[in-house]
């Protein structure tokens, strides 16, 4: 039990080495070790739990590494499992997202392209998210889907520029409501 608490960390710096050294399968190996060993049996469910815990930020970090090694690889499944770890664990990144996206469209799955898209719109607010959203919109002239989509936003996230931004977008955009997208771009530059 002390010499496998006390190893926890060797392997994070074992697949460290290993990615440093361009050995990319060996550090994918590691990494999963790192991230997987306190589920070992000789740790107590509450002892497991307070590892995590402790090393909360590591294994996040472990989770966008396997993340960002598996998207190399082409390993689509393990990708987005990591990269939802790491997203769920940690600070939305906006790396984590385009891993998320791309892993999607390579496995011809664009709902849930689409799912991870807003998604990201929500948690970052960043803007080429926001502008391949209203892109997607746009392009399908889908003024129904867009007005619902917005509405959700600023009905989840009342404060946030970007849920506002949006419903400017589709007010002028899609429904060529000019005096509507003024008052929300309005909202969005009142908040930030």
């Amino acid at each position: 039990h002390g010499r496998l608490k006390a190893m926890l960390d060797y392997y994070n710096y074992a697949a460290v080495f290993m990615n440093g050294v361009g050995d990319k399968q060996r550090s994918v190996e590691f990494f999963k070790k790192y991230l997987d060993m306190p589920e070992c049996g000789v740790f107590s469910d509450a002892e497991k739990d307070s590892i995590y815990a402790a090393k909360k930020v590591a294994y996040t970090q472990t989770a966008q590494n396997l993340a960002v090694l598996n998207y190399q690889e082409k390993n689509h499944d393990d990708a987005l499992k990591y990269a939802q770890m790491a997203l769920k664990d940690g600070e939305p990144s906006r790396d984590l997202y385009i891993i998320c996206m791309q892993s999607h469209l390579a496995k011809n799955d664009s709902a849930a392209w689409l799912g991870s898209l807003k998604d990201a719109v929500e948690r970052t607010s960043d803007v080429g998210f926001m502008q391949n959203l209203l892109y997607y919109y746009v392009n399908k002239n889908d003024v129904e889907a867009a007005t619902a989509i917005a509405n959700d936003m600023i009905t989840n996230a009342p404060d946030n520029k970007a849920s506002w931004y949006i419903k400017g977008c589709v007010d002028l955009n899609l429904k060529k409501d000019y005096v509507a997208a003024r008052e929300a771009f309005d909202k969005s530059l009142q908040i930030d």
